[in-house]
């Protein structure tokens, strides 16, 4: 059983604690099972900032005393209100503490300290083009997680129904804590970033003076960033095609063969020094890739539907994710005994690294090679219910099933994928009925 899992948020530890995550590596243990999810499209945008802070001077009333990120929200068309919203991470039995500013009439006004005690702090601005835009702030000391290692902020700025807009003005958090490293995300993704010292520069105003800088690492998508699974990031394998008008049309910003600008980066927050904190696993084609046109879908430029007709231009790690889960799918038909942890290794020692040798956060492993990961399944070729591979299923090899699931003696391997002669990743007596029914012809 391959299953594909083309979504994901970029709320959350990134780290796979998150109970869906646990639940999912979970999920993984059987034999014959495997989980491929779209690690997001979230590459090229500033939407991660991480610091190991630097000592603060002064007592923090000025935004140059300590560091800062700076984040706001974008225009977002035919909306007349606007959200933007803000997650901290950083280790737990730290002292950290932040707080948000936000500007009024001629002037910032900041709110209070946050990060010592679990707490909720609530504002409405007074004054000036942001008039009753409202701000939620929050921090859990520490995050209940079950392991109790990290603490966690939100910053929620919203601006009510027909209220001001917020697109282009900038919130400011401070931050205390010398040698404490933080990441933050802002996961409203398409609706607002953190700022660029360049902004500043471009806009001839001056940065903050220990400014954190926003890039686009670490953000896989939860729950892409769980252990067990294999986690997917896209490349470029098709720049044209000719369109239903027969115009040939170019997929803009994109290289042959090279990353998809919109592939999200990992490793996860706690680290990459073991496979489960390398996300991505592996890439795939995913840009530009001909599928499926839906009969109901109206919605679709012209330009991006094929010639036939009944096929559409699409991109994106939902695309590549299912190569890979049709590779998957195809390994365990060869071999179905085969667990997660096989496939996921089989996958990486056989992709084309791509990137910097070995495992990068960029291209995972590398390319996926689907003749090379196929040739290294073994095994496989028993024919299912011949549980003792004498050539014949009879009532012998329903004994042996029987015997597996009393516990009176264990089958492994190809016998155990022999046994499963239903291909539901469970040997019980429904294989029982199987084995004995295939032995008579039925």
């Amino acid at each position: 059983m391959a299953i594909n899992m083309s979504l994901g948020g970029l709320y959350g530890p990134h780290d796979g604690s998150a109970p869906a995550e646990q639940y999912l590596s979970n999920l993984m243990g059987p034999a014959g099972r495997v989980l491929c999810i779209a690690i997001g499209n979230s590459g090229g945008q500033t939407i991660h900032a991480f610091s190991t802070l630097v000592q603060e001077t002064g007592d923090g009333s000025n935004l140059d005393d300590t560091p800062v990120m700076v984040f706001w929200a974008y225009p977002v068309q035919g909306m007349n209100i606007g959200v933007s919203v803000v997650e901290l991470w950083y280790p737990a039995g730290q002292n950290v503490q932040w707080r948000v500013v936000w500007p009024i009439q001629g002037s910032r006004q900041a709110g209070p300290w946050l990060g010592t005690t679990t707490s909720t702090q609530q504002a409405t601005i007074a004054s000036g083009p942001l008039q009753n835009v409202q701000l939620e702030m929050h921090s859990e000391i520490p995050y209940n997680d079950g392991r109790n290692v990290v603490n966690y902020g939100y910053v929620v700025v919203q601006s009510p129904q027909a209220g001001p807009f917020l697109g282009g003005y900038p919130f400011f958090i401070q931050l205390k804590g010398a040698g404490v490293p933080v990441h933050a995300w802002h996961i409203m993704r398409d609706m607002g970033a953190f700022v660029p010292a360049q902004v500043f520069i471009d806009s001839q105003v001056t940065p903050p003076a220990k400014l954190i800088e926003p890039d686009d690492n670490y953000t896989a998508a939860t729950p892409g960033t769980a252990g067990k699974v294999i986690t997917v990031g896209s490349y470029v394998t098709k720049v044209n095609w000719t369109d239903i008008d027969g115009a040939l049309q170019t997929q803009p910003f994109a290289t042959l063969g090279a990353i998809s600008g919109f592939s999200s980066k990992g490793p996860r927050r706690d680290g990459a020094s073991t496979v489960e904190q390398q996300k991505p696993d592996v890439t795939a084609p995913g840009e530009a890739v001909i599928s499926a046109l839906s009969s109901v879908l109206t919605q679709r430029p012209r330009s991006d539907i094929e010639r036939d007709g009944v096929h559409q231009k699409m991109q994106g790690t939902s695309m590549s994710s299912p190569m890979v889960t049709g590779l998957c799918a195809l390994m365990l038909s060869k071999n179905s005994s085969l667990t997660n942890e096989q496939v996921k290794t089989i996958l990486r020692t056989t992709a084309r690294d791509a990137g910097p040798a070995g495992w990068d956060g960029t291209w995972g492993a590398g390319k996926i090679d689907a003749v090379a990961a196929l040739n290294a399944v073994q095994g496989g070729q028993r024919t299912p219910g011949d549980v003792n591979n004498d050539g014949v299923v009879d009532s012998r090899d329903a004994i042996k099933v029987l015997r597996h699931i009393g516990g009176q003696e264990t089958l492994t391997g190809d016998d155990l994928a022999a046994a499963n002669i239903n291909g539901d990743g469970a040997v019980d007596n429904a294989d029982v009925d199987a084995i004995l029914g295939k032995a008579v012809g039925l």
